[in-house]
């Protein structure tokens, strides 16, 4: 993997917990697009670190954060969102 700066990658389980990690970002946008597709068709999200691999089952997993996003998305995507407050 070709890294292009860092991404923040946060987690929020459906229990309150929250985690977040760091990670090298793929130089080819496409390419963590397309990966993202595929890791979320599997049931449990592989996260290697230095020292150990965590595996968290999607079930536990009430959103994902990816911070920036890549450039390119799926075309389901809905882009230029803006959140608003209730």
């Amino acid at each position: 993997m070709n890294s292009a700066g860092k991404g923040i990658l946060t987690i929020r389980y459906v229990n309150g917990l929250e985690e977040k990690f760091e990670y090298d970002r793929f130089e080819d946008e496409y390419s963590i697009a397309a990966h993202i597709k595929e890791a979320l068709r599997e049931n449990q999200l592989l996260l290697e670190l230095e020292d150990r691999l965590i595996v968290i089952p999607y079930q536990s997993i009430l959103s994902l954060d990816i911070s920036p996003p890549p450039a390119k998305l799926p075309a389901t995507a809905l882009r230029k969102v803006v959140p608003i407050s209730a």
